[in-house]
């Protein structure tokens, strides 16, 4: 039996035919991204992950920073984004940098104009949208998937 380390793929042409997947942390500094070594560890098959809606197989999770989705991604929840995904697709959820903090919210285009939606309406920081020029922020990714930290 072959240790997990070398079961973990992260080329696409591996990761079609491996069973463990490795996913890199995102690492914000200032109003750059990268990824880190840390990686969390997914169980799933080349065909399952595109079943899921992983168009590409550059993928980084992070923490939630804030509370601006709940009740569907509280804080802390790990978000696993596709940075493949950077096209807005109006009413997903993406990963994206404003004002140089890494945010995520609902996006849709009006106008030539990116709305930014939280979806949390019990808290007053989040119910109002905010309007941008697509220049004033940087999309990181579509949101593919969420593992709670807060449990069942």
């Amino acid at each position: 039996i072959a240790p997990l380390a070398e079961l973990i793929s992260d080329r696409e042409s591996d990761i079609l035919d491996s069973e463990f997947v490795g996913i890199p942390k995102l690492v914000l500094d200032d109003d750059k991204f990268s990824s880190s070594d840390t990686k969390i560890i997914i169980y799933a098959s080349g065909r399952e992950l595109r079943k899921a809606g992983f168009t590409s197989f550059d993928l980084v999770h992070f923490e939630m920073p804030d509370a601006a989705i709940e009740p569907l991604i509280s804080r802390g929840d790990t978000l696993t984004v596709d940075r493949g995904q950077v096209d807005i697709s109006s009413g997903n959820l993406y990963a994206l940098i404003y004002k140089k903090r890494l945010s995520v919210r609902r996006l849709y285009l009006t106008n030539g104009l990116v709305v930014l939606h939280g979806d949390n309406q019990d808290d007053a920081r989040w119910k109002f949208d905010v309007e941008v020029e697509t220049e004033d922020i940087k999309i990181i990714g579509r949101i593919i998937s969420r593992t709670g930290s807060n449990g069942l």
